[in-house]
């Protein structure tokens, strides 16, 4: 989904401001602003203004690879973060309130469903905030909000039912193969994956040299 949004906004940007470069990164802008916004939002109401402006003058300057990869224009785990940071500051307003209403755990969940359309990858944001709320309140999982959530899930996940009724359930694949196809095919390069992690893609991250001695 993430990728459809993202052309459909570009479409917008050239309509409005014509073909550039800049006119191509505007909607990427517009995900990182929207990042930082929420982040000093969250930051505020968990612990004060002046953390929220520390934490978004940090998120402002980032490690140097991460802004190179903020800087092209695609969907993916950067502008994820938009949705992510959203989600989150919408559920901690609403989920340790002791007067929970059923529409805001409507809105929540549609915030929740559509952030899973812009990228799978946020399921895991969704599961660590279900885990918190049930280590919290055992019973979080069984009051009749959650129903109200669900629902709002279901329906904010409505461009990801009618992409997928319309185009034989592709979007269940990610880069041409299932998701289960991923998953085997990399259970046995765990190891070294996680090596790559530490000595080359975090080391490039901050254009620092391979700390594997390999170098690119």
């Amino acid at each position: 989904g993430g990728t459809l949004l993202t052309i459909g906004l570009d479409a917008v940007s050239y309509a409005v401001f014509g073909g550039s470069p800049l006119t191509m990164r505007l909607p990427n802008l517009l995900y990182d602003w929207a990042t930082i916004a929420f982040l000093f939002l969250l930051v505020d109401r968990l612990f004060s203004r002046r953390a929220a402006w520390i934490a978004g003058l940090l998120a402002c300057v980032p490690s140097p690879g991460y802004a190179m990869v903020g800087a092209i224009a695609w969907a993916s785990h950067v502008e994820a973060n938009a949705f992510a940071m959203g989600v989150l500051w919408l559920w901690s307003g609403y989920a340790f309130r002791p007067d929970r209403r059923l529409g805001g755990a409507f809105g929540v969940g549609v915030a929740a469903g559509l952030a899973l359309w812009f990228h799978y990858g946020l399921a895991l944001w969704l599961a660590v905030m279900l885990l918190v709320e049930a280590l919290r309140d055992r019973k979080a999982w069984f009051r009749p909000d959650m129903g109200a959530r669900l629902l709002g899930v279901v329906v904010g996940l409505l461009p990801w039912w009618i992409y997928n009724l319309t185009h034989d359930w592709q979007g269940l694949g990610v880069y041409g193969k299932s998701a289960a196809g991923h998953f085997q095919s990399s259970v046995g390069g765990v190891g070294d994956a996680f090596k790559e992690l530490l000595t080359e893609y975090l080391p490039h991250s901050l254009f620092l040299p391979d700390l594997g001695g390999g170098g690119r």
